[in-house]
């Protein structure tokens, strides 16, 4: 007779199997020669799946991940299974997971799976590829020379590759773009350099690069026809390992550099711009340099974007930064000096830099009785009272000797007049010197009218092409008009 305890018991326990979610794992290959791919896969069954991000399996990283999802209907009941398949290249044996997947709720954990990377007997030579480096210690920040050299034998019969290229984490990366190639030997070589630049201190590692390689198979298809197929197989580099030093003070900029400051003329008409020029060079990166302004408080400075280049010089990262300022000034004004503090590796000392102050002189012209055009004016001239007539094309003349705070009034008195409309068609667009015109008061206060300011000044006087946003600006001088009226009223 059979127990009704161990029935009752079968009986509760086939009614709770639903209540469990089915999670399983596979791999297609359990054994894989070193630099072949294998696809690893977790499957779930449930109503609301998540999936753990898998960015690396080991110490490998994932090439591929993809989401899929099926409904099965059995017995008029569904069920919902979801599947996450990613693929990579391990290079030693490598184990898989566990992983934790939240099924409706619950949080099930993977069984952990093993792939085993077996030893090639014989390593073909047909491709070889190999990762260099000019240096293997350094500090943090200093620059290497980092090789990829691809050698195909030209006998090899190669139909397709792909090219993985190694995740350079902790590193600032500039890639050279030009790539040699020769002939050496039996082989066709290929090399890439990149600038690499270790972002903190320790023991840094760049995994191996991956290229994948097609040759061609014959084989016969299910009808009997003889066809080439590629066949697919993987070549690794090597990997790469750094000792990264920290630097002392935990100053950012490390190489060795120098400095130097130009200005076009030290003896100029008011009203003249003046450009000023810093130009930092040396075995570093430049890109570490903190941002360099100069503050003039007698005049107004404009100051373009900073641009940096880098060579190999001398077997050496070289780098060049470069800064261009224009300064408008009504009276004598000094550039002060410039500072550059800076770690030197080979010295394993920080030393600072500075340039000479420099002064410019303003010559107080006479007017003469005559009268001088405010569209010849720089944007800087607005801070400062300026004898001028303004002549656009609706003829509005103003007598010689009336300040420009007084004009200003004048025109924004008669701008008022007009509609919204008239003000933005009629007035304002004629021409990007009347929309600096319009600029002028604004640009000591509000710092997007002089970004504007600064954009219609390189076009007007530096023949630069910034492209103009009217309908904002005229947006912009609106709503700023309104804020002086308020604070009038």
């Amino acid at each position: 007779m059979r127990n009704p305890g161990n029935f009752l018991f079968l009986i509760t326990v086939l009614a709770l199997l639903p209540l469990f979610a089915e999670v399983r794992v596979y791999t297609d290959k359990k054994e894989v020669h070193a630099g072949e791919s294998v696809l690893f896969v977790i499957e779930a069954s449930g109503e609301k799946i998540v999936f753990p991000g898998i960015e690396k399996i080991g110490k490998y990283r994932v090439e591929t991940s993809t989401i899929s999802e099926r409904i099965i209907i059995k017995n008029g009941k569904t069920k919902r299974v979801k599947k996450l398949s990613v693929v990579f290249t391990p290079l030693s044996d490598t184990k898989i997971g566990p992983f934790e997947v939240k099924v409706d709720g619950r949080v099930e954990k993977t069984d952990p799976l093993k792939v085993a990377v077996l030893k090639d007997r014989k390593r073909a030579d047909d491709v070889v590829l190999q990762m260099l480096a000019d240096k293997k210690s350094l500090y943090k920040g200093e620059g290497l020379i980092l090789t990829l050299r691809l050698k195909i034998k030209t006998s090899a019969n190669i139909v397709d590759f792909r090219y993985i290229a190694p995740d350079f984490k902790n590193f600032w990366v500039n890639d050279m773009g030009k790539e040699r190639e020769y002939l050496s030997g039996n082989y066709l070589v290929k090399e890439a350099r990149y600038i690499l630049f270790p972002q903190r201190s320790g023991k840094l590692d760049i995994e191996p690069a991956l290229m994948k390689i097609a040759v061609p198979k014959t084989i016969k298809d299910s009808f009997g026809f003889v066809i080439k197929t590629p066949v697919w197989r993987s070549v690794t580099s090597n990997s790469l390992q750094f000792d990264v030093k920290a630097v002392p003070e935990n100053i950012k900029l490390v190489g060795d550099f120098k400095i130097k400051t130009h200005v076009d003329k030290k003896k100029i008409k008011r009203g003249d711009p003046v450009t000023f020029t810093v130009k930092v060079e040396g075995y570093g990166n430049v890109k570490d340099i903190e941002t360099i302004d100069i503050n003039i408080p007698e005049a107004s400075v404009f100051a373009d974007e900073s641009k940096s280049r880098y060579m190999i010089k001398n077997g050496k990262v070289y780098g060049v930064y470069e800064k261009k300022f224009s300064i408008v000034s009504d009276s004598d004004f000094t550039i002060q000096p410039l500072f550059l503090k800076y770690f030197d590796p080979d010295a394993k000392s920080i030393k600072e830099l500075k340039t000479e102050e420099v002064k410019v002189e303003v010559i107080k012209e006479v007017v003469n009785g005559k009268k001088e055009d405010i569209e010849s004016m720089p944007v800087g001239e607005s801070r400062k009272n300026y004898i001028s007539k303004f002549q656009p094309k609706h003829y509005i003349v103003f007598i010689a000797g009336v300040i420009l705070g007084v004009m200003i009034g004048i025109i924004l008195k008669m701008i008022s007049k007009l509609n919204k409309n008239s003000f933005g068609k009629k007035f304002l667009f004629q021409n990007e010197k009347d929309i600096l015109f319009m600029l002028i008061p604004y640009i000591s206060e509000n710092k997007e009218a002089e970004y504007y300011a600064e954009m219609l000044y390189e076009n007007i006087y530096k023949g630069k092409k910034n492209r103009i946003p009217k309908e904002r600006i005229r947006k912009l001088i609106e709503k700023l008009k309104l804020g002086q009226n308020s604070v009038k009223k």
